[in-house]
């Protein structure tokens, strides 16, 4: 069973909220976005606050807020409940991905220079500015499930680094021996990362994140774009947009 939402733009990007099958989020190619409630195919709000196109969205785990950052340099934080925009900062340059802490708190900006972040909502001051390996722009974002660990990863770079909260934001380093990573996942329970790559994905883990564990290769041509863990932590579900494959993986 399907449904049609009365949406007359193409869609760059879509998100569900936190805990919600209703609640979603559509970014469009021509910088705007729009919030959804699927269920009644009502538009909630509109996030008309950037002047080019939006590179990320992310729903705060704090009910009615969303976060959404753009090319032309800045990121806001709306109220879609109360129809308010919260904040809008500009950066030094474009922002490439936003991803929220799991409490809310805080949160971590990509930017196209290669620089990370860290942003305190409660008084919305830059915490942290994180160095990358290369001034190539931030690909992926990606807080483990508890908050303790913070994974990044550059466009066409063969590391991730996994950045411990707990200890100042020190680092260990995943590599991938020429392989640029294409996709970030921690699994439920924040012990196990997954890399996906243009080649192939391995699976490391807290206590040694730059030991790789698994090295599989879900895909006989081409590499892994997404990869998610189910809650039990005993499958993968991973797949490939150029052949248009998912495939369900099992660690068991």
């Amino acid at each position: 069973m399907s449904e049609t939402i009365p949406i007359d733009s193409r869609v760059t990007l879509a998100k569900f909220a936190p805990n919600s099958d209703s609640v979603a989020i559509f970014a469009f190619a021509a910088g705007h976005a729009q919030v959804w409630d699927l269920r009644s195919r009502r538009k909630i709000y509109d996030v008309d606050t950037h002047s080019q196109v939006i590179t990320d969205v992310s729903f705060t785990p704090l009910e009615g807020m969303v976060a959404v950052c753009s090319q032309d340099s800045s990121w806001s934080l709306h109220d879609f409940h109360r129809g308010r925009v919260l904040l809008h900062l500009q950066e030094s340059a474009k922002i490439t991905s936003l991803q929220f802490h799991p409490d809310g708190l805080i949160t971590a900006i990509g930017l196209s220079n290669g620089k990370i972040l860290i942003y305190d909502i409660r008084d919305m001051q830059l915490a942290q500015e994180l160095e990358g390996p290369a001034p190539e722009a931030v690909s992926q974002l990606s807080f483990s499930n508890k908050g303790i660990f913070l994974a990044a990863s550059w466009t066409g770079q063969d590391v991730c680094r996994v950045y411990s909260l707990h200890k100042g934001f020190i680092y260990s380093e995943v590599k991938l021996d020429g392989s640029p990573i294409t996709a970030v996942s921690f699994d439920l329970f924040g012990g196990f990362l997954a890399l996906g790559s243009s080649e192939k994905m391995v699976i490391s883990s807290y206590k040694n994140w730059k030991k790789v564990l698994n090295v599989l290769k879900p895909f006989n041509s081409g590499g892994v774009d997404a990869i998610r863990f189910d809650t039990s932590g005993h499958r993968i579900f991973v797949s490939n947009r150029s052949h248009g494959e998912v495939k369900t993986l099992s660690l068991q």
